[in-house]
């Protein structure tokens, strides 16, 4: 189980892997578990190894990864992980996949704020694709999620409004207990496999900082004094409208 030893200790052909861009890169290149990994995205192998490699429309642009765009396999995934985003996520991701907007109205500035925010939607929409979806495609395709070298405090405390790990890593905050995400998820630091930060006391962070536990506390505190808020705004309006 990925979020307790045994953790999945390598990476496979097919698995994703997050975190910070550049940390992606370093584990691909340096770290022996993902040789794999960094030879498969060398060759432009599909399925991709990183979520941004599935483009949605506000991404693209005509120069935009077409060794992947002109490959059926590549095609058979991202219709598998679109589909996913369509039905089942339609609710929570406000077909992202469809939305018309192109990849160079995202420099403008009225643009900005909403491609960010499908683009932060996507990713979050593949961690949900991998651990929920039901497709025989994700059936052996885990997630691996490089913890190096970020600042927990600022990215729970969402101090960088714009941090797309920030989004990634919140999201599975909230979804711990589904035994799903745990199952699919595994985390790393300084090239090993470790638990998630909420529960681990390892990583440079901590090594260099301290503990940031409290904060994943007051995180949790948040959610649970959101959910109160909802449920109370959900009981008035029933009373006022009369719903059982």
């Amino acid at each position: 189980m990925p979020f307790t030893p045994p953790f999945r200790n390598q990476f496979y052909i097919g698995d994703l892997i997050y975190g910070l861009a550049k940390d992606r890169q370093k584990y691909c290149n340096r770290v022996n578990s993902f040789t794999a990994a960094g030879a498969h995205d060398k060759q432009r192998g599909n399925p991709p190894i990183y979520i941004d490699r599935y483009l949605i429309q506000r991404e693209i642009k005509p120069s935009n990864n077409p060794e992947y765009m002109k490959d059926v396999n590549y095609d058979t995934y991202k219709k598998d992980f679109f589909g996913h985003l369509k039905s089942e996520s339609a609710h929570q991701y406000n077909n992202v996949a469809t939305n018309p907007h192109r990849g160079h109205q995202c420099k403008e500035e009225q643009y900005i704020d909403i491609c960010q925010r499908d683009v932060g939607r996507k990713c979050k929409g593949g961690l949900s694709w991998i651990s929920t979806g039901n497709s025989p495609l994700v059936k052996d395709i885990h997630v691996h999620f490089i913890l190096d070298n970020i600042n927990m405090i600022s990215l729970i405390q969402k101090k960088d409004q714009k941090s797309i790990t920030g989004k990634e890593l919140r999201w599975i905050f909230r979804n711990k207990n589904d035994p799903r995400v745990a199952a699919k998820i595994q985390f790393w630091d300084d090239g090993e496999p470790t638990s998630p930060p909420w529960i681990s006391a390892n990583g440079w962070w901590h090594r260099f900082f301290g503990d940031e536990s409290h904060v994943w506390e007051e995180y949790e505190k948040h959610l649970q004094e959101k959910a109160q808020r909802e449920d109370e705004r959900y009981q008035s309006l029933a009373q006022l409208f009369n719903i059982p």
